[in-house]
């Protein structure tokens, strides 16, 4: 990126991943759209099981931009700062690409660029910065909606919220009131992958030690987000929610056997995901071993 238009920021410092881990870009104010001249802070955004990061990547349209920090402000954004953005780092995959819209025009309805389940969202009717502006409105699929000047609450959402929005807004130009109009689609992403049942080691036996692990992840945006769970067998909960994924059996009998699941759910109990189903047998070591050879039987008398 051409030093005239941006300033890097210093690099985080980044622990502990595994190379199949891909970052995340953002946008800070959190907006797919500004308009020319406005400012944006583009940042690359590493889970924390990242390691060694010591060195970071930018792509713009798939081409190689001449930086290497986590984060860089665009002070005096123009159009051909329009682009998809993508990052990566010495120990990632590359990112997936971020769209960033730099306009000149009247109005842009703004969203943020990642929008999670169980967010608190709000839109925002923009008219070009200097200019007057009065009377927004906004619609989902068409419909008015209640709003309250430039901003719309939107609230806390699901994937019913998402759609087609557009807003209208009246400018004044040319020493008149004219009514413009901008739009967006709006996608609303999982929090949270549905959890998985693994159980270690296996086989399972009697008199072993058996740890089952309900396994999900977060998007690296949202890595402090905490999660409980919860462990079930044949129905009944075997250990309550908790922020341990992990359920452990010790000196696992017969009677451990059965239909395993496990469930996640946020603090506030606003989404919540069952895993699919496992079914453990504890075997003895005979049942492990299966029927023996008849050369290896004693002989009869």
């Amino acid at each position: 990126m051409d030093p005239v238009w941006c300033r890097e920021l210093p690099a985080a410092i980044i622990g502990n991943s595994e190379t199949a881990v891909r970052p995340v870009v953002s946008f800070t104010p959190n907006w797919r759209k500004i308009f020319v001249y406005e400012s944006v802070t583009i940042t690359c955004s590493v889970h924390p099981s990242a390691q060694w990061v010591h060195q970071f990547y930018w792509y713009k349209d798939n081409k190689r931009l001449h930086m290497n920090n986590q984060s860089v402000t665009i002070d005096f954004a123009d159009e051909t700062h329009t682009g998809n953005y993508q990052c990566k780092t010495n120990t990632t995959q590359q990112s997936d690409p971020a769209k960033l819209s730099v306009l000149n025009g009247w109005v842009i309805l703004q969203v943020p660029l990642l929008i999670y389940k169980g967010d608190i969202l709000s839109l925002k009717c923009h008219s070009f910065p200097g200019r007057k502006a009065q009377n927004a409105m906004f619609f989902l699929h068409d419909k008015l909606l209640n709003s309250s000047g430039d901003i719309l609450q939107v609230g806390k959402v699901n994937l019913s919220k998402n759609g087609p929005y557009k807003c209208k807004k009246e400018v004044y130009s040319s020493n008149t009131y004219r009514i413009y109009i901008d739009d967006v689609s709006v996608s609303v992403t999982e929090l949270f992958s549905s959890p998985e049942l693994k159980v270690i080691p296996y086989p399972q036996t009697v008199g072993h030690t058996l740890t089952l692990i309900c396994d999900t992840s977060l998007p690296p945006l949202k890595e402090d987000t905490e999660l409980h769970f919860a462990f079930y067998r044949n129905g009944q909960k075997v250990q309550e929610f908790g922020t341990s994924n992990k359920h452990q059996i010790n000196s696992a009998h017969f009677t451990n056997s059965g239909y395993y699941t496990c469930e996640v759910k946020t603090v506030n109990d606003d989404i919540k995901k069952i895993s699919n189903g496992l079914y453990l047998k504890i075997a003895s070591q005979v049942e492990l071993d299966g029927p023996q050879n008849s050369s290896q039987l004693p002989r009869m008398a």
